[in-house]
């Protein structure tokens, strides 16, 4: 995701794609269960799967 924004830019280094499946990231939310934010946190997991 980095690197197709930009972070390469103006850097003598060269890009070279694994072989093999495409690469990818798992993301986790995760708070304590005596948190008061708890509402946020869902609020937070409900905007993150749609952006995704």
């Amino acid at each position: 995701m980095a690197i197709e924004h930009g972070l390469l830019e103006n850097q003598n280094l060269i890009v070279v794609e694994p072989p093999g499946q495409q690469a990818h990231r798992d993301i986790g939310l995760v708070w304590r269960p005596s948190s008061s934010r708890r509402d946020s946190f869902l609020q937070l997991a409900d905007v993150v799967s749609e952006l995704l």
